[in-house]
């Protein structure tokens, strides 16, 4: 019995030990600040039999498979040989943003091209008087700018394509009935398209941007609040299938928006700007070394005088 009860009071007095070492438990990690810009897609083509795969990953290009692709610079990335099989994405941040992405088969085979670029937008008030009337719209549910533009989508013989633009994505503290999207194809698989097929050729979109406070954020401040676009176009040529019979096909898939803000919102607004908010509060490290740095100025300048 003895034993028992010691044995229970060990682990009582164990417990109590891992307790206290283990302390209060930690608190939530505040969010981080979405990335300001990104550019991906993936790529397959088939040039003579030659399979060629390639894409992008965080504006670097990647490629595998039987050939190489044309450097990404924010302009054009390139896979396949443009006689009989071709793949390409764009990216575009400025002037405009905009991606675009096209597939060319003449060959047996398929060829594919998608592409997504995302952008960060950050609306920044002149003050705390005009950030506080956009934490009163945001907290009355509305949105605070809106994203409209055009897209224009191609499809001839055997391909298909398509766009899309999504808003307030991946975006801390706002909710799926806060993101909005608008998506257009033109043509579908394994079915032969025309320049007259539905859904092809130009069209436009508009939609909602809701906007979230960043002062809880990693990096962010009172007078700063954020948003993202992404856009996305894909475009595919030819068929899997054949392998003995080429099913020629051409498609190219384009979209262009832009950001206007809402009547009676003031503020400046950025978009795909890298670093953190305009207005960071300086963290404890940084304002320990511009005091260090400015006392050290002032003993320079008293040396000096002397």
């Amino acid at each position: 019995m003895r034993a028992v009860i010691a044995i229970g009071l060990l682990a009582a007095l164990s417990t109590s030990a891992f307790a206290e070492e283990s302390g209060p438990p930690s608190p939530p990690q505040q969010p981080q600040l979405p990335g300001g810009v990104s550019i991906s897609g993936n790529s397959f083509a088939y040039p003579n039999g030659n399979v060629v795969q390639g894409g992008i990953a965080n504006g670097q290009v990647y490629t595998f498979g039987g050939g190489l692709g044309t450097p990404y610079s924010g302009q054009m990335a390139s896979w396949g040989d443009a006689s009989s099989s071709l793949a390409q994405i764009r990216g575009l941040l400025t002037p405009d943003a905009s991606i675009y992405a096209s597939a060319t088969q003449v060959t047996r085979g398929r060829s594919e091209a998608g592409g997504a670029l995302g952008y960060r937008a950050l609306l920044v008030a002149a003050d705390q008087t005009a950030a506080d009337d956009l934490n009163a719209r945001i907290a009355n549910g509305d949105f605070l700018a809106t994203v409209s533009g055009r897209w224009n989508l191609t499809a001839d013989g055997w391909s298909y394509s398509s766009a899309s633009a999504v808003t307030g994505s991946g975006v801390p503290g706002l909710g799926a009935s806060q993101m909005a999207s608008a998506h257009q194809s033109c043509g579908a698989y394994g079915v032969e398209a025309t320049p007259t097929t539905p859904g092809c050729g130009a069209g436009s979109f508009s939609l909602p941007l809701y906007f979230a406070p960043t002062a809880g954020m990693i990096g962010g401040d009172s007078l700063s609040f954020v948003s993202t676009v992404s856009l996305y176009a894909n475009a595919n040529a030819g068929t899997a299938g054949a392998t003995f019979t080429p099913y020629p096909g051409v498609a190219t898939a384009f979209v262009d928006p832009t950001v206007t803000l809402a009547n009676g919102v003031h503020g400046t607004l950025i978009l795909g700007d890298n670093g953190n908010v305009a207005n960071p509060v300086p963290e404890p490290s940084s304002w320990a070394l511009m005091l260090a740095g400015a006392a050290g100025l002032l003993a320079w300048r008293r040396r000096k005088r002397r």
